[in-house]
């Protein structure tokens, strides 16, 4: 796809992301490239447009990096692949990293990307968020354009942003809904419901907020399954039950379980709108809601998704059937009636910290969270095994792509190509890998094989250092970022 953005000199004038880095999860469609929704099913042809929920962040001045792996259409928590790789977490090698945006969370954690877009039905860009410490934001339905993102349940689809900072998320936020986020305000005389036990109460007292005791009405979720899964088996209908062998056993039998008839899904949808109604009337007066992300225990890498789902999701999922925009902070969820809201407590006053997921090991606060000082490096045990890694090279005259795997690499190039390396090397449980060579745009060069480095940072680049293996377009954005900082300040 082209992007010829890639090659032009800095303006003078730089627009609002010039040069950030982003992915999308592959569940949204961008020109050029493949959507597989997680799935063998689809991605077969290029998408002929790019969703409208990314085409602001490209005027913008944003680069795409590449299309991040989740959970099988979007329906799970683990982000544990059986067709494309499980998905990594780069701060907690033994939990997963959420679901189902885990890819695009991962990307974060691991400091390869500063911003990213994710799916949010019940919960998968708040859980990500939670695993792997970074900032997710649900917006409201309908906020963003939902053309061009493969459905799951529409009826509480979003498109929402995720970063390593509440300020990043509210900058993309305000490229993607074009009104920008309002200045923080102090917390001073802020009126903040807790619900569920919420750690961060006291903190946000200490900042001056007034805090008051509710309670969420989990009651909601019934109806909320009830309507996700009906709606998510008339998704699938065209290719479910016919194609069942192309599905893994999870989502199997999850639509399994979800057929029901117009008299029940309509009886469901009124249920829950009377509850929605009469949390409203119980919501007045309180400005923001905080409350944990995950509903429990931090699902273990390899965990048995089916048996975790339910606890882990329960409060991202009753948030997303009471209609409201959300914003996760590692494990803490801040909810309010607008998004702007939401983003302007979480930024409001001294940083609040994040919250660790439970099942982690402890570590150091990152304050980072709360600030706007970009990518966050990767925190991985030292000794964990290598994983394969696969990129494409988005430059203007290049099609690159390479896979690595264990220490054999191969590298194939397009004639003409000014990159020293490929760009942005990923893990490959990260970004989708093509099943087949049909999928990687290649000119037919002989490959060639290198050794890898056993030093490699983190277990994400492929060489000893990541400064070498950026390419030189790579080092071009990085020059671009700091002849524009002092107007991205």
């Amino acid at each position: 796809m082209p992007d010829h953005r890639r090659d032009r000199p800095v303006p003078a004038t730089p627009p609002e992301l010039w040069a950030w880095t982003f992915v999308v999860k592959d569940m949204i469609d961008v020109a050029g490239l493949h959507t597989t929704r997680g799935s063998v099913l689809y991605g077969a042809e290029e998408a002929l447009t790019t969703a409208p929920c990314v085409e602001p962040l490209e005027r913008a001045g944003a680069l795409l990096v590449g299309k991040a792996n989740q959970h099988e259409f979007a329906w799970g928590v683990t982000s544990e692949h059986p067709h494309w790789g499980d998905v990594r977490n780069p701060r907690h090698e033994h939990l997963a990293p959420g679901g189902s945006s885990g890819g695009t969370a991962a990307a974060l954690a691991a400091g390869i990307t500063r911003f990213g877009l994710g799916t949010d039905t019940g919960g998968s860009v708040r859980i990500p968020a939670a695993c792997c410490g970074v900032v997710g934001l649900r917006p409201r339905v309908g906020a963003v354009p939902a053309e061009g993102v493969a459905p799951l349940a529409p009826m509480f689809d979003v498109v929402g942003p995720m970063a390593t900072s509440v300020a990043d998320c509210a900058r993309v936020w305000g490229v993607m809904s074009g009104a920008a986020v309002e200045s923080p305000r102090s917390q001073s005389g802020l009126v903040v419901g807790v619900a569920d036990g919420c750690a961060q109460a006291g903190e946000f007292a200490d900042l001056g907020a007034e805090v008051r005791e509710i309670d969420l009405p989990h009651e909601i979720l019934a109806p909320d399954w009830t309507i996700v899964g009906a709606q998510a088996r008339r998704t699938h209908e065209g290719t479910y039950p016919a194609n069942a062998a192309s599905y893994s056993a999870g989502v199997r039998r999850k639509l399994d379980d979800a057929g029901i008839g117009h008299r029940d899904h309509r009886r469901a949808v009124e249920e829950l709108s009377a509850v929605r109604a009469a949390f409203s009337a119980k919501m007045a007066g309180i400005d923001v809601l905080i409350t944990p992300t995950l509903g429990g225990p931090a699902p273990r890498a390899g965990c048995d998704e089916a048996a975790v789902r339910g606890e882990v999701g329960r409060i991202t999922a009753v948030v997303s059937a009471l209609g409201l925009p959300a914003l996760a902070i590692g494990d803490l969820q801040v909810v309010g009636r607008s998004e702007s809201a939401v983003l302007r407590a979480g930024c409001a006053g001294r940083p609040v910290a994040a919250r660790s997921p439970r099942h982690a090991e402890p570590h150091v606060r990152d304050d980072r969270l709360h600030g706007s000082t970009g990518t966050t490096p990767a925190q991985r045990p030292a000794g964990s095994r290598s994983r394969p890694y696969s990129f494409d090279c988005r430059r203007t005259s290049c099609r690159s792509s390479m896979r690595t795997y264990g220490n054999r690499s191969s590298r194939r190039t397009t004639s003409g190509c000014r990159s020293e390396t490929v760009c942005r090397p990923t893990v490959r449980s990260m970004f989708r890998l093509p099943a087949s060579a049909a999928q990687v745009r290649v000119s037919g060069q002989s490959s060639s094989a290198r050794p890898v480095s056993s030093s490699s940072p983190s277990g994400i680049f492929s060489h000893s250092t990541a400064e070498e293996c950026q390419p030189a377009c790579a080092r071009q954005v990085a020059a671009e970022v700091d002849v524009a900082a002092g107007d991205q300040a």
